[in-house]
């Protein structure tokens, strides 16, 4: 598994519990918005932000599209 492919995993489970969501009910949140694709080209930068920045930078995100 390659290192960008973790740390969406690990977003995704930061996310869920952020939010009190489950397992399926965030998979088809980010799948809706496109938020999988937003985390793995922002790898870079998204990698070095804590973990309440990476949820507005999505919830933004996600408000967006």
């Amino acid at each position: 598994m390659t290192p960008a492919a973790e740390f969406l995993i690990y977003v995704l489970e930061v996310y869920r519990h952020y939010k009190g969501l489950s397992e399926p009910g965030v998979v088809i949140l980010f799948d809706r918005h496109g938020v999988f694709d937003y985390v793995l080209e922002a790898y870079p930068a998204l990698q070095v932000e804590g973990d309440q920045a990476i949820i507005e930078g999505i919830d933004g995100f996600i408000a967006e599209h």
